[in-house]
């Protein structure tokens, strides 16, 4: 059992495997069975426990983020986090805070009864944005750019309550945690779904969970799917539901930008490169994407004192000479975990596409 554990310790919990197998091989599921049974004989390492708990922590840390922030960086944290937790290049809380934003652009408290008070038009033209724990807590910017683009493009937004999602349960093996906070966020998400207004993700790897690892654990859930964000707009564009508006080709830059999807994202839809691109090409704008592996982050795979080197070396495998010949400044990039990977070793942090576009497309 401890050579099983050293071995699916490398597993990055990509999904590329379940992805791409023409059997469907899901390896990260197998890893979660095995590490909850694996656990039940020998002791958890507490790196586990912070990662599995960083989606509770989080809301709580964030009600002082500059002062856990300073305390995250004062020596010797940084070296007990890597020594004693097993876990470094920790990233910082946003200080800014989600709520102020939405309240300056005229989102309020998330009510049902909002929701189903709407006309079949006013239903059409709104959308709801799930909140997940990265770019609710840590890349805030992300989040309203997403608001803002929508808003710009005439829909209403709504953004219930935040809600952890489970993901770095299931990665770490907590699945009993995991399949109880899956079923509360489908009580929610059901009724919630039920007014018939479109539900998006931001974060691919975490919007794909309620599509696969829900599905995989849960029975008789209720029907309702949450939409990554570029599927929906995609989706709206091609079945004439939004016209685009065209951006000025000044606002143009001399080469086009380069876009680089998560890992997660692209084998569990290999068509993510090609929707994007259409995206933009509504808009008047071009892009290219890129071909890529997998970043070496993976979530708090890059982040775990142990994977340190693999982590740079998957990361000058993949992304290092494309990085070099893009520049960090004309990369957009989908996942936080790959903008996380590409500002810890290149000292820059690339943009998400839509803020991109949100820059592009004039007030």
């Amino acid at each position: 059992s401890h050579d099983v554990y050293e071995s699916m310790a490398g597993c990055l919990s990509c999904k590329a495997c379940a992805g791409q197998c023409p059997v469907k091989v899901d390896i990260p599921e197998m890893k979660s069975r095995f590490l909850e049974t694996y656990h039940t004989r020998y002791k958890r390492p507490v790196k586990d426990y912070v990662i599995a708990k960083l989606e509770y922590m989080a809301p709580i840390l964030a009600n002082a983020p500059g002062l856990f922030n300073a305390l995250q960086s004062i020596p010797p944290m940084p070296w007990i986090f890597k020594r004693f937790i097993g876990l470094t290049d920790l990233p910082k809380l946003d200080t800014r805070g989600l709520k102020s934003g939405l309240r300056a652009r005229g989102i309020g408290k998330f009510r049902q009864a909002d929701l189903d008070g709407l006309s079949a038009d006013e239903k059409a033209r709104s959308v709801i944005i799930l909140q997940d724990c990265f770019t609710t807590h840590y890349d805030t910017d992300v989040f309203l750019a997403h608001v803002d683009l929508l808003q710009r493009l005439g829909y209403r937004v709504f953004v219930p309550p935040y809600r952890p999602n489970g993901k770095a349960m299931h990665v770490k093996g907590f699945l009993k945690k995991f399949d109880y906070q899956a079923k509360q966020n489908d009580i929610v998400y059901g009724r919630i779904a039920k007014s018939g207004v479109a539900m998006v993700g931001i974060e691919a790897s975490v919007t794909l969970t309620y599509r696969q690892e829900y599905a995989q654990r849960l029975s008789d859930r209720p029907d309702y799917r949450v939409h990554l964000f570029h599927e929906w707009l995609a989706a709206e564009i091609n079945d004439g539901r939004l016209n685009a508006p065209k951006i000025d080709n000044a606002v143009n830059m001399d080469v086009p930008a380069s876009l680089f999807p998560h890992c997660t994202e692209k084998t569990s839809i290999p068509d993510v490169g090609v929707k994007w691109q259409k995206i933009f090409e509504a808009f008047g704008l071009k892009l290219t994407a890129e071909k890529t592996g997998c970043c070496g982050m993976a979530g708090v795979y890059g982040h775990e004192t142990r994977h340190q080197e693999t982590s740079r070396e998957l990361y000058d495998l993949s992304w290092k000479k494309k990085v070099d010949a893009t520049g960090a400044a004309n990369m957009l990039v989908t996942g936080y975990s790959c903008r996380c990977q590409v500002n810890r070793f290149e000292g820059v942090k690339p943009q998400h596409p839509v803020e991109y576009l949100v820059k592009a497309i004039p007030l």
